[in-house]
Order: C-alpha cells, then structure tokens, then sequence
C-alpha cells in the first residue's frame, strides 16, 4: 500500500465529529463514517452511535452499528470505517482501538471492496459459441448461445456457433453493454462494438463472473479529542476467495470543501440528536 493514501473527509463532516467530541467532554463516543458508491471516494456523511462510555472506552451496540449500516444503504452510500474520541487525551491508536479496529472493519469490508480493472477493456469472442463482455464495475458478462432443444432431454440443447463477426471503432458507448436484435447480438465497451449474429433458433444465456484474483477495501479508523486534534489508520482487507488477510498503518487527514466532492449526505445521530455531515432532508 502506497504511505501517500489518506483518510479524505468534507470538512463539514469533520468538523460535526469535532463538535461531538468537544460535547462528550472528558467522555470517549464513537460513530461510522461513510462515502458514496464510488471508486475511492471521500468520506462525506457520519454518525454518532449509541456507545457505553467512559474517560477511556466507548463500545457501540453491535445492533445499533447495524441499523446505522441499513440506514446508510438506504441512502445509497456504504460504510468506510470508524470514529470516536478520546476526550482530553492525546490521539492514536490504543492496544484497545486496534482490537476493535480488527473486530468491525473486516465486516464493513464488502460494501466498499473497489473493482479491478478488466483483463481487456472491450468485448471478445471467446469460443464459437461464447462472447464476454467488461462491466464497468470490474466483472465481465459471459454470453453463452445455445442450439435448439433435444427432444427428449430436459436442458439440453444442439452446439451452435455465432453466424458473423462485425466489428465498430471509436464508437459511442450505449447505456447498455448489450443489445439483442431479432438475429444478432452487440456488445459495447471501451469504444468498440461487437455484432455477432444469432443463427435462427438459437437462444442466449449470460453469467456475471468476476475475473478478478482477489479484491481489496480500504477503511479507516479516524481518532479525534475535545482539542480538535486528529489521527487516522487505513486498513486494507485483502478478500483472496479462500482467505484473507488485514495490513495497517497511520494515514494523513485532509479536510475537504464539499464543492470537491459528490453531493453526499448525511446520516442522523442514531441517538436521535443532531446529525454530522450534510443533511439529507
């Protein structure tokens, strides 16, 4: 992971979980922190959740933390990671905040694992009777075309093969990778179109696959005190099918006009209070 990511939040978010911390006094609270739906986007909205609190701890209800995140999908916007304070104490990570840090991230990890480039950015034939297609979330489209019915055989059909080839350049992107006409099919990525014909009494079938060999989130784990001071943590979750794994390390804070960003929103205090970030009303 490259030392030059950073935690990037809109000011007025951080400047709502600042005034949380300067209200909870010599008390720690805690919240979420959360984005847009897009690749590598700021964080935008925040919450305050209901937390058992003292001088040193803060421990939100794992009901409440998931309400928060159904709220939060709601409003089409996804988990990117944890906040709380640590009253007048100084800021960093405690032997305590790593434990939770290692505890609730891992789990924020599938709403915000950020797509991998296709292996080639436009359609291909990839088989007599196969074609693929990228999506732009990283994944591909599998087209799979399929023969007449075998009578007598439940599910099975006659190999075909594509009829024709035709390809376009520099062709303008259609809101829809593919279009089926009455005898052929075309596919649209990357500036190209690629129209292959259907033979008569053929059908198509399609799968969503993801090429990709693992998948990665970044999180963070953002520290504040009444003081106005802050410290950050990004944690990567490497998703290799099987297994995975977790790697951390601090990360700068840059504060962010709300002008450099997607309109984003925010979420309400989950104790019914005041709201921190944009109000979504």
């Amino acid at each position: 992971m490259s030392s030059s990511v950073e935690l990037r939040i809109c000011q007025s978010v951080l400047d709502g979980i600042l005034s949380a911390a300067r209200r909870a006094g010599s008390q720690e609270c805690m919240g979420l922190l959360a984005s847009g739906m897009g690749k590598g986007a700021a964080v935008t909205a925040a919450c305050l959740l209901p937390a058992e609190a003292s001088g040193g701890h803060a421990e939100a209800d794992p009901l409440a933390i998931r309400k928060a995140v159904e709220l939060l999908r709601k409003r089409r916007q996804r988990p990117r990671g944890i906040w709380h304070s640590h009253g007048s104490h100084e800021v960093f990570h405690s032997a305590t905040d790593d434990h939770t840090v290692m505890r609730l991230l891992p789990a924020m990890a599938e709403w915000s694992f950020e797509p991998v480039g296709p292996a080639w950015p436009a359609p291909a034939v990839t088989g007599s009777d196969t074609a693929i297609v990228p999506l732009k979330d990283g994944r591909w489209l599998r087209l799979t075309l399929l023969g007449p019915s075998v009578p007598g055989m439940e599910h099975a059909h006659e190999r075909t093969a594509w009829e024709s080839f035709g390809v376009a350049f520099n062709a303008q992107q259609r809101p829809s990778p593919v279009t089926i006409e009455a005898d052929s099919v075309r596919l649209t990525a990357g500036g190209v179109v690629l129209q292959l014909g259907v033979p008569e009494g053929a059908t198509i079938i399609s799968t969503t696959e993801d090429p990709a060999p693992f998948r990665s989130a970044r999180l963070f784990s953002l520290v504040v005190n009444r003081r106005g001071e802050r410290y950050a943590e990004v944690v990567s979750v490497h998703d290799l099918g099987d297994d995975f794994y977790v790697e951390k390390r601090s990360c700068a804070v840059s504060a962010i006009a709300a002008t450099e960003v997607a309109r984003g929103g925010g979420v309400r205090s989950a104790t019914g209070g005041h709201r921190l970030g944009p109000d979504l009303d």
